[in-house]
């Protein structure tokens, strides 16, 4: 019921931005609606629980489950953002490595030992990035 709500909420707010403001009323207060009953029944549970004696596990399992879930996400993302920008220093490494060897053929110094030394610096920084990218996904 959440989820509804925050659709109609989304749909709404599309529907302003593209200037049907009739839609766009009307959606947000089907989400307003969805948002209130669902409040609603969240306290109507929650105070059962209690009249019954019952500990409101449920509740804060659900509770606990949302915020952690949340933690995560960002854990997550924080991961992607690093992966990201490794990926990145690699591929510079690896453009840079190759501009060095252009400019050798160019100027005709052709050094088989450097090309080596670059080959295997490339796989070096290849094989640290998939290292990292298994190291995140195991955490």
């Amino acid at each position: 019921m959440l989820n509804a709500a925050i659709a109609f909420f989304l749909i709404g707010l599309l529907a302003m931005l593209f200037g049907a403001n009739g839609i766009a009323g009307l959606s947000m207060e089907a989400g307003r609606l969805l948002l209130i009953v669902f409040v609603v029944l969240a306290v109507i549970s929650f105070l059962v629980s209690l009249l019954r004696g019952k500990k409101p596990a449920l509740a804060i399992a659900f509770m606990t489950l949302s915020l952690g879930a949340g933690a995560v996400a960002e854990t997550t993302a924080a991961e992607k953002a690093e992966n990201a920008a490794q990926e990145t220093k690699t591929g510079m490494k690896k453009a840079g490595r190759k501009v060095k060897k252009a400019f050798r053929d160019m100027t005709g110094n052709e050094s088989v030992k450097e090309d080596v030394k670059d080959s295997v610096k490339n796989t070096g920084d290849e094989m640290g990035d998939a290292t990292k990218k298994a190291e995140n996904k195991v955490d």
